[in-house]
C-alpha cells in the first residue's frame, strides 16, 4: 500500500508540436507523446484523511495552469516530487503521464520521484498499482479485457454533467484562436467529472464508506458554490449536476 496523504485528479490539454513533428506529419496520424506540447494542466488537489472507517476526502484546491510549457512542466513535477501524491487520470497511463514525462525530457526537468518511488510491483509506473497511479479508464475496462468508455458517457451515466465547454478534438482550434481561458475552464470541468467518478469508484470498491462518499460530494458542491462567482463554469457544472441521481444511484434515464 502507498502512504500518500494527497490525491491529485489530473488532466492535461496539449496541442501538436510542429517543432518536433516532421513537416509532412499526417493530420490524421496520432503523434507520439513527445510530439504534444502541454498548454494546460488541470488538477483537483485533495487531502486524504484516514480513520477507522477508511479514507475521507477534502478538497484543497481546484486549478488549471496555462501558459509557458517549461513553467507548467517544472511546477507540476516540483509539486509532485514534494508531496508524492496518489494520481488519478482517465487514460493517463497511455497519454497524460507519458506526455508529461517526454516533455520533461525535452525541458530537462527532473522528476526522480516518479521513477524511484515504490518497488517493482508497487509504484507509479506499475499498471496495477492503483494506490499510486489510478488510471480509472483502464481499471473500468478491466485493464483491456473489455471495451473502454468515454469519460463523458461514464460521468453522465451517474448524474454528473459530462463534457462542458468543448471537446479534446477542439482544443487545437481553441488554442489557435487564443482561447486559453476557455481551454482552462474546459480542463477544470473534466477533472471535476473525473473526481466524481473516482469518488463513486472508491465507494463501490470498498475504499470509502457510503457516508464518506456523500461527504466528499458535499465538499465538492460547497467548493464549487463558493467559487462560482469567479469561475462561471463552476456554476454551470453545479446546474447540470444531478445530485439526486449521484447520491441515490438511480438511473438518470428513468
Amino acid at each position: 500500500m502507498s502512504i500518500q496523504d494527497k490525491l491529485i485528479i489530473l488532466d492535461i490539454e496539449a496541442i501538436r508540436d510542429t517543432r518536433v513533428l516532421n513537416a509532412d506529419w499526417p493530420e490524421d496520424k496520432w503523434p507520439p507523446p513527445i510530439g504534444w506540447q502541454v498548454i494546460a494542466i488541470g488538477m483537483v488537489i485533495v487531502n486524504i484523511h484516514s480513520d477507522r472507517d477508511g479514507e475521507q476526502f477534502q478538497i484543497e484546491k481546484i486549478c488549471c495552469g496555462g501558459g509557458d510549457e517549461h513553467e507548467l512542466i517544472s511546477r507540476f513535477w516540483a509539486y509532485f516530487d514534494k508531496y508524492r501524491p496518489r494520481i488519478v487520470t482517465w487514460n493517463g497511463r497511455t497519454f497524460d503521464l507519458p506526455v508529461l514525462q517526454h516533455r520533461a525530457f525535452i525541458q530537462a526537468v527532473p522528476m526522480p520521484v516518479w521513477f524511484k518511488s515504490g518497488k517493482r510491483w508497487e509504484s507509479y509506473r506499475q499498471r496495477y498499482s492503483d494506490d499510486w497511479h489510478c488510471d480509472l479508464m483502464d481499471l473500468m475496462a478491466c485493464h483491456g479485457a473489455s471495451k473502454s468508455a468515454q469519460m463523458g458517457m461514464m460521468a453522465s451515466a451517474i448524474g454528473l454533467p459530462g463534457k462542458i465547454g468543448g471537446h479534446g478534438s477542439k482544443v487545437q482550434g481553441m488554442y489557435e484562436a487564443g482561447e486559453i481561458k476557455r481551454i482552462r475552464a474546459y480542463c477544470e470541468c473534466d477533472v471535476l467529472n473525473l473526481y466524481g467518478l473516482y469518488i463513486r469508484w472508491c465507494h463501490v470498491t470498498g475504499r470509502i464508506t457510503r457516508s464518506s462518499h456523500d461527504n466528499a460530494l458535499d465538499d465538492l458542491s460547497d467548493y464549487l458554490s463558493e467559487g462560482a462567482f469567479q469561475k462561471p463554469h463552476f456554476g454551470e457544472f453545479l446546474n447540470k449536476w444531478d445530485r439526486d441521481t449521484l447520491n441515490t444511484g438511480s438511473s438518470p434515464y428513468g
